[in-house]
């Protein structure tokens, strides 16, 4: 095998593996566009529960004996019943926060025509009808005041 055809046989493994690498890059690099949904609506919930423990003690049915023997006189309290009660409370907080994401829509914007040449002359010769009637009224009311 001659110089020559060696080289011309590296230079067509190169060619081929350009080209592979192209063929690669293009069939594999670029992906075609992909539609992410966007939740629109999101809610946030807190739910806290917190336990608290109350005792009472409650003390009823006294009983109060007062007698005297001789001089002194004698005091008795007895107690007939006692109950300890106890109660739990369970205080929950629940919150909840909604939130919206504003999705974007096309917004239609109209242009009002521009006036013709006989509209403006209209609107000038009302504009100085009124500008005549204000200043009328006034010297009116300021002569007979």
């Amino acid at each position: 095998m001659s110089w020559n055809n060696k080289v011309a046989i590296a230079w067509w493994t190169v060619g081929w593996i350009v080209i592979l690498s192209l063929v690669c890059a293009m069939l594999f690099g670029c992906r075609t566009t992909k539609v992410v949904e966007v939740e629109k609506v999101r809610t946030d919930t807190a739910y806290v529960a917190k336990v608290v423990r109350d005792s009472v003690v409650v003390r009823d049915s006294v009983f109060l004996n007062v007698y005297q023997k001789g001089d002194t006189v004698f005091w008795e309290k007895s107690v007939w019943h006692t109950d300890i009660q106890e109660r739990w409370r369970v205080d929950t907080v629940y919150k909840a926060k909604v939130d919206s994401v504003p999705v974007a829509y096309p917004v239609v914007k109209t242009v009002p025509a521009e006036l013709n040449a006989w509209q403006k002359a209209r609107m000038r010769i009302g504009e100085g009808a009124i500008a005549m009637v204000l200043i009328g009224g006034g010297i009116w009311y300021f002569r007979h005041k």
